[in-house]
């Protein structure tokens, strides 16, 4: 991956931050490097989530899982993001049947351009960690929705409550 710039303060309107990676699973299979640029003229529901196989993101993931149709009747692409290792992505995406792609960005270059590598806490005690957040980017390019800290029991609902027509 290419380095990136940190960015908090993406919001609607705003060219969403390029990325490449290797994802994995839908249309991916084992394997393959992937652009922001690929998605090109289709809505991407961009979810960056904290862990494979953790309670809260396997609720995450699989609530979209259960809407995926829903997402490409409306032209849309779905691609969750974290650190994990595409070994790590595949048997996710196995377990639980996941049908859309999983991006692995081990060196979290893309979680920093998307200000998502924030610091944490829990139980008092810091740390550096993905926070749950979703950019809803158009055909264009350009980022039509922004969730973050997420709940990941309402994840997916407020996703396709705030799409209305994919192509705006």
């Amino acid at each position: 991956m290419s380095s990136y710039l940190a960015n908090t303060t993406l919001a609607p309107g705003v060219i969403a931050p390029d990325f490449s990676g290797m994802a994995v699973g839908g249309p991916y299979g084992f394997g393959k490097e992937i652009r922001l640029s690929d998605f090109a003229g289709q809505t991407l529901i961009l979810y960056f989530y904290p862990k494979d196989d953790t309670p809260g993101c396997t609720k995450q993931a699989c609530a979209l899982r259960d809407r995926y149709k829903e997402a490409l009747e409306g032209g849309a692409s779905i691609l969750g993001v974290n650190a994990d290792t595409v070994e790590s992505h595949r048997k996710f995406i196995a377990k639980f049947d996941l049908p859309f792609a999983l991006l692995s960005d081990p060196d979290r270059t893309m979680l920093q351009a998307y200000g998502v590598w924030v610091e944490k806490s829990m139980y008092g005690k810091k740390y550096m960690g993905v926070e749950r957040s979703t950019f809803v980017i158009r055909p264009n390019g350009h980022i039509k929705s922004v969730f973050r800290k997420v709940a990941p029991g309402d994840h997916a609902d407020m996703i396709f409550n705030s799409l209305g027509n994919f192509e705006t």
